[in-house]
């Protein structure tokens, strides 16, 4: 006799425990959800839609950065894709620097 099987759902793993990263490590957002940007972030100063995208914006008084999230078909949501600070050019800055800026200050 053959037990009719009803296959699992994929879960996507978390990458970020509850807590998030411990104090003072890097950090990255690449392939994090809205949620999971939010938790380790705060919400964002703004929100805007640039189709494809939908871009949260971050600012401290030294930076500014916009975080690009792209729907992920797959699991439904929209996932970070790609994070940049504006007005610099891609062999100025990455946004790398301001986004643990942007960490420090919401973790201290």
């Amino acid at each position: 006799m053959t037990a009719n099987l009803i296959p699992l759902p994929k879960l996507k793993p978390s990458r970020v425990g509850p807590a998030g990263p411990a104090r003072g490590e890097p950090i990255d957002i690449i392939g994090l959800s809205q949620a999971e940007t939010a938790g380790l972030l705060g919400m964002p100063k703004a929100e805007r839609d640039m189709a494809p995208a939908r871009v949260w914006r971050y600012e401290t008084a030294d930076c500014a950065l916009d975080v690009f999230f792209y729907l992920d078909v797959s699991h439904n949501e929209f996932l970070a894709l790609q994070y940049s600070e504006p007005g610099k050019s891609a062999f100025e800055a990455t946004g790398w620097d301001c986004l643990q800026e942007i960490r420090s200050k919401l973790i201290r």
